[in-house]
């Protein structure tokens, strides 16, 4: 289908019905709409039945009262489209496994009105990219809306290089501050969890998985990572010397991944920095890291404190 306009009418009272659609898909096969204005309906294209693909290029959808996009269990794929004043320009509201790409494209939203909204409880997917588009607005407007990259639901939607929004590659950041919880470690050569409670933290497809001091990676995607430790460390004992490690899985030193402290006076504050890279074939779904650290000698009892 390609190649004309459609306008919904000029009567004011026209759109406000939610059966005022433009195209209406509710059999499980595949469209293609090209080269097509879309004007003024309460929904441009209703995706309504479990199974059908719709496939959109160079066309443009602009002032739907209600839906630019309805997905409600299709496929979508577009390309090369215009999404302008729309209540809602796509909003993905329910649908099993499915196969939605959102690719080169314009979003033009304006106050009070949403790019893309996405329904987690009512909805899920094989495959989910927002790629290469272009967000702009006026105003108070929403680009997107229902993504939760913290929500195991979510760490599969791959939402990168697009004007005006943020990337949902993975990150995460976990903080100290002030801690005062001591950590015992006496025993030459021994590994020990750094002890501490967060103080404040930042996931993005990681989770803290309830537990102080890691980070948790949630994605099956698996990529390189680069790991950054900057804190201060104290030590109860004179001239102690220890390892501080970054730990995979409570039993997996990363290359790299070590920095030697040496504490000359009790209660005094030492600086330390690791980096770490973590390559893609060393990295999989629910590995985690957290910080430990090893004496170099025995301490006779001492503890440490760990702050950033």
């Amino acid at each position: 289908m390609s190649d004309f306009d459609c306008n919904g009418s000029t009567l004011a009272t026209y759109s406000t019905l939610t059966t005022e659609k433009c195209f209406y898909v509710s059999s499980a096969i595949n469209f293609e709409y090209r080269n097509i204005i879309v004007d003024t309906f309460n929904t441009g294209l209703h995706g309504a039945v479990q199974g059908c693909s719709l496939a959109i290029y160079n066309t443009t959808i602009q002032n739907s009262v209600a839906n630019g996009i309805l997905i409600e269990g299709a496929n979508l794929k577009h390309g090369y489209c215009n999404f302008l004043n729309n209540l809602i320009s796509i909003y993905v509201k329910s649908g099993t496994s499915l196969q939605l790409e959102m690719l080169n494209s314009r979003f033009d939203v304006a106050t009070g009105k949403t790019g893309i909204q996405y329904d987690r409880a009512t909805t899920t997917y094989s495959l989910f990219v927002i790629e290469s588009n272009s967000f702009t607005g006026t105003g108070v407007s929403t680009y997107t809306s229902g993504f939760d990259f913290t929500n195991q639901a979510d760490v599969e939607i791959r939402i990168l290089g697009n004007a005006g929004i943020e990337d949902s590659s993975p990150y995460a950041q976990v903080n100290f501050d002030a801690n005062a919880t001591t950590t015992p470690c006496a025993t030459l050569n021994t590994f020990v969890k750094v002890l501490g409670t967060n103080s404040s933290s930042v996931f993005k497809k990681f989770s803290a998985d309830g537990v102080n001091n890691r980070m948790k990676y949630l994605s099956a995607f698996a990529r390189k990572f680069t790991l950054s430790v900057h804190g201060t460390m104290t030590c109860n004992g004179n001239g102690r010397s220890f390892w501080m490690y970054i730990y995979k899985n409570g039993n997996t030193v990363l290359n790299g991944g070590r920095t030697k402290i040496t504490i000359n006076t009790s209660g005094q504050f030492q600086e330390f920095s690791i980096k770490a890279i973590v390559p893609s074939s060393s990295i999989s779904q629910n590995d985690f890291f957290e910080i430990y650290v090893v004496p170099v000698a025995s301490n006779g009892g001492n503890t440490i404190t760990v702050e950033d």
